[in-house]
């Protein structure tokens, strides 16, 4: 790449480094107002069982909390937990017939970690791996665990008086598994309960074959003698990973699997908050299409399909458990007739693929802010590539070929202009020389020069600039995209594209012809300058050595390629 392009993107660089060092993404603090767990918290908010009792299930105290401590009748009566499994091309996941909720979300086609050749444990590369990641046990991605904790995704409250006996309720369920198939491209699993009220509760989820989405509906059938007036409230906690230090270095932002940010969308406002920020309990009320949590590649979310509005309570972090929380308007319900409440729930990769096949418009997620109408064609492409050829390292260089290609000629006249400014450099001494004592003089004269050699010293500069949001949409692509994510270039060299390459061959080579590079190109300033340019390929390759490799990959064949343009160059210049 030419000196001035370099100079430009390693001032933005370093800027956008010296800001990460400078002011680093805050760490979740464990206060001692959130040493408390929620359902602690909950407990002092929830009336007694004494105070409540023979009440009907109405919506009575403005001051309920959403998500209720668990009811003090005891669990020695209740009927043993029944789990359903859940088998799908895409997913496998578990509920509970206790509070007919979901227990466990394992994607199926990716992992936790990206397992290592064995041969690797024996390089003295290696240290450069977590020995953790060192062949690991083939692990899925677990979106939802019940490992550490009591509440689980969907438990469904009511956020009126009692409403904990919903949320642990024994619901039946219509069956003990359901295995999707080719043949079966969908499912239900109904889970149903009856109150002492009389009131049926029936929870159905709906599953796709070749789908994260998921269809939910809670249907309320009043079969008591009284008016029913309810607001069911959907909990979605999540316990949080300790935090994980990110393979590919703090200057690509976020770990490497940790929840990130809570996630909503108000009006069709896409708002982010980051979870550790989050200090109270926070109640947004009004047009709210949807909320969930954030990954650096996934998400789970849940999107009510209600027209009325909702209320969504972001709840902070305690005992390393974050939950937020949607409440549905209130519902009067006769003797004798039934409400459905529905929703639809997303719990999978940031993958456009599946994104868009939604309601809600979970696309807004995976956006690349100004940088969108450059960077989603290049993904595009890549995909496009990797079609032809299943390998994201090559598509990468190819997609650096094809963007070479695109911007030859503009590189051309670029390094044309430098070589021609080069050439004359020996007059524009003269004249500085000759007028160093009258400014305006020799600024008419070098304007005279230039036009007379038909040289225009602006000439490399916009081809420069438009180069530019090209490579930092290329930048966003590469650190984003979920296709990425483990995904292998060479066998015992790169097998994770979105981390850093562990034997820093790839980062020393870009260095390398970095440096080839400063070398051939023409210097049209004083040699100082020259020589401050020489020192760029250093700085760069100790930048590049905690890039992820993708980039690395593509700043290096791009360097090979402006190495060939220069040498044709050189070679054909008058």
């Amino acid at each position: 790449m030419e000196k001035r392009a370099l100079l430009a993107i390693t001032l933005s660089l370093a800027i956008l480094l010296l800001w990460q060092f400078l002011f680093p993404p805050p760490k979740p603090v464990k206060t001692s107002a959130q040493s408390r767990s929620s359902q602690e918290r909950n407990q002092e908010a929830q009336p007694s069982p004494e105070k409540i009792a023979g009440e009907p299930l109405t919506r009575e105290r403005a001051d309920t909390p959403l998500l209720p401590a668990l009811s003090d009748q005891g669990g020695a009566d209740l009927p043993p937990e029944r789990e359903v499994t859940v088998t799908t091309k895409l997913y496998t996941a578990r509920l509970s017939s206790q509070g007919a909720c979901l227990k466990t979300f394992g994607l199926l086609r990716f992992t936790n970690h990206m397992a290592l050749p064995k041969i690797c444990s024996v390089f003295p590369f290696n240290r450069f791996y977590d020995t953790a990641l060192i062949n690991p046990v083939a692990e899925h991605k677990q979106l939802v665990s019940a490992i550490g904790t009591a509440v689980y995704p969907l438990q469904t409250t009511l956020d009126g008086i009692d409403s904990s006996r919903l949320a642990h309720a024994p619901f039946t369920p219509s069956a003990d598994s359901l295995s999707l198939a080719d043949g079966t491209p969908q499912g239900e699993v109904s889970f149903s309960w009856i109150s002492p009220e009389g009131i049926t509760f029936t929870k159905q989820f709906t599953f796709f074959n070749e789908s994260y989405y998921i269809d939910c509906r809670l249907i309320v059938e009043n079969n008591a003698a009284r008016p029913l007036q309810l607001s069911p409230a959907f909990a979605w906690p999540l316990k949080m990973n300790p935090v994980m230090q990110n393979s590919g270095g703090r200057f690509f932002g976020g770990g490497s699997g940790d929840v990130e940010n809570f996630l909503y969308l108000i009006s069709d406002t896409l708002n982010r908050k980051a979870v550790a920020d989050i200090k109270e309990n926070k109640v947004f009320s009004g047009d709210i299409k949807w909320a969930g949590f954030e990954e650096k590649y996934f998400i789970e979310t849940f999107i009510p399909l209600e027209s009325a509005d909702v209320k969504l309570t972001l709840i902070p972090p305690a005992n390393n458990e974050a939950s937020f929380q949607l409440a549905y308007s209130p519902a009067d319900i006769q003797p004798g007739d039934r409400k459905i409440f529905s929703a639809v729930v997303y719990l999978g990769p940031k993958d456009l693929s599946h994104l868009d096949k939604g309601p809600g418009g979970l696309g807004k997620i995976l956006s690349f802010g100004w940088l969108d109408p450059v960077a989603k064609p290049m993904l595009y492409v890549l995909k496009l590539f990797y079609r032809a050829i299943p390998n994201y390292g090559l598509a990468i260089i190819f997609l650096s070929i094809g963007l070479k290609i695109i911007f030859w000629p503009l590189t051309h006249k670029s390094q044309k202009s430098m070589k021609e400014m080069q050439k004359i450099q020996p007059k524009l001494a003269e004249l500085k020389e000759k007028y160093k004592d009258n400014k305006e003089e020799l600024n008419r004269r070098t304007l005279e020069f230039y036009r007379t050699n038909k040289v225009n010293p602006l000439g490399g500069c916009l081809p420069i600039l438009i180069q530019i949001p090209v490579f930092f949409a290329l930048y966003r692509v590469l650190l984003n995209s979920i296709e990425l994510r483990h995904a292998p270039f060479i066998t015992y060299w790169i097998n994770d594209l979105s981390s850093k390459d562990p034997t820093l061959i790839s980062p020393l080579l870009m260095g390398a012809s970095m440096f080839i590079q400063q070398k051939m190109t023409p210097t049209v300033g004083d040699p100082t300058q020259a020589k401050i340019m020489l020192i760029m390929p250093v700085m760069f390759t100790f930048m590049f050595l905690s890039f992820p490799s993708g980039l690395v990959i593509y700043w290096l064949v791009t360097n090979v390629l402006s190495i060939a343009q220069q040498y044709y160059i050189n070679k054909h210049a008058a």
